[in-house]
């Protein structure tokens, strides 16, 4: 399965459609198929023409999923092993440059916290929030410490935005990338290609933002 050609042609067999010698064709021609395999066309074929149900086909998809994040797991340790054997040579703090100086960051911090934000966009997050944890895919949801996370990122966009207070807009575009690390999904939402940003998203969906004039 790890193999290109043949995570290839599984993708395309778990789609449920038929594997016969056009389609081999037109993928060996794409080079979606390597062209050194042992096994012949015909082997291949052969092979693959029996029956899947849809319940089969639904737990190859989730192997492949979980074979996808073993690799990422991987690789992320590869890099770490990497980065270790780098820092015996060189330090990367010696080229970073200063771009802002510890008094203007401390002063933006300052802005930023009296940035307003009104009782209807607390109410929001609280919703958002609440949603999460109540969501038929979710196992750990956004905990109040998430809702304080999204209240501060909010108050970031409006500042970044020009203003010095929270609107809607500020905590939906925030509320994905301040969340999708917070929440443990249940194995059925893997079953159901649910990820935690599509269940997020889905959550804002069905949530009812409030009307704040300023």
């Amino acid at each position: 399965i790890n193999g290109k050609s043949a995570r290839n042609i599984l993708e395309y067999v778990i789609t449920g459609e038929t594997f016969d010698e056009a389609k081999y064709d037109e993928m060996y021609e794409q080079k979606v198929i390597a062209h050194n395999l042992k096994a012949s066309k015909e082997q291949i074929i052969d092979d693959l023409n029996g029956v899947m149900s849809p319940l089969q086909r639904r737990m190859m998809k989730e192997l492949l999923s979980h074979l996808d994040e073993l690799n990422a797991h991987i690789k992320n340790l590869d890099d770490e092993i990497d980065s270790l054997k780098n820092r015996e040579t060189s330090d990367p703090l010696n080229t970073v440059r200063a771009v802002l100086a510890p008094e203007d960051l401390a002063q933006i911090k300052k802005e930023v916290s009296h940035v307003f934000v009104d009782d209807k966009i607390y109410e929001y997050i609280t919703l958002l929030a609440s949603a999460s944890r109540e969501h038929a895919y979710v196992r750990l949801g956004i905990s109040p410490r998430g809702s304080l996370a999204v209240a501060s990122m909010a108050r970031a966009c409006a500042f970044m935005d020009g203003r010095n207070y929270v609107v809607p807009e500020d905590v939906q575009a925030v509320f994905v990338n301040s969340c999708r690390h917070r929440l443990v999904l249940l194995p059925k939402a893997g079953l159901n290609d649910k990820d935690s940003d599509l269940v997020l998203l889905e959550i804002m969906k069905n949530t009812r933002a409030p009307k704040v004039g300023r």
